[in-house]
């Protein structure tokens, strides 16, 4: 079997310059002399990431999940709560299955 490095033949490695780049190819000083220091990147980055999850959309959609609760509470049979209790059985049900499948396929791993 062929060596596959240098040090395997008693040659020394050449080594190349390493250069802090960041993952989309630019140099963490070209980013960091437009920003003022890495955690204001990361302030910045956590920014905006929270915008796109609080938008007038999901804003809607959270009132509307509230009112929803709301009216459930407001039920005198009970009906809904015996539904909710339905579907979150279904749901937990399904998350375990797709739980138990992806350890069974080596997707997952089971600490026990």
């Amino acid at each position: 079997m062929a060596p596959h490095h240098p040090e395997d033949v008693g040659m020394k490695a050449a080594r190349t310059p390493r250069r802090a780049v960041a993952a989309a190819g630019v140099s963490v000083g070209t980013v960091t002399y437009h920003l003022g220091s890495v955690q204001e990147i990361l302030s910045e980055a956590l920014r905006l990431l929270v915008g796109a999850l609080f938008t007038e959309d999901t804003d809607r959609h959270w009132r509307m999940w509230f009112d929803y609760w709301n009216a459930g509470d407001q039920d005198p049979d009970q009906a809904f709560a015996r539904g909710q209790a339905e579907r979150y059985e279904a749901w937990h049900t399904r998350i375990r299955e797709l739980a138990e499948r992806g350890v069974a396929e080596g997707e997952f791993s089971s600490r026990t």
